[in-house]
């Protein structure tokens, strides 16, 4: 999961009725904020890709190069020339 900054949870919050048999208000509201991504939000794809590569950035090994530049999203397209080549990447990765 990825996590928000602390600054960043005062806009990432969700109100929450405390007794939904009485009508809304502030004594029957509870504010909550999120501390991670919530699923589905519009913008999960791409900070899904951004962790992706933060992660490989760390190895540098030219199987991560390969495989930072083969992402489209959640999409991995990867090749190998032969069975040798493609069980090395697999290793690797």
């Amino acid at each position: 999961m990825v996590g928000l900054h602390e600054e960043d949870r005062e806009v990432a919050k969700f109100l929450w009725l405390k007794d939904p048999v009485k009508p809304p208000s502030t004594d029957n509201i509870q504010v909550y904020r999120f501390a991670r991504v919530a699923f589905g939000v519009i913008c999960s794809p791409y900070l899904l890709a951004g962790v992706i590569r933060h992660h490989l950035e760390k190895y540098g090994t030219t199987t991560a190069t390969e495989l930072a530049s083969s992402l489209y999203v959640d999409n991995l397209h990867l090749g190998a020339s032969s069975p040798e080549e493609l069980i090395r990447k697999c290793n690797q990765a």
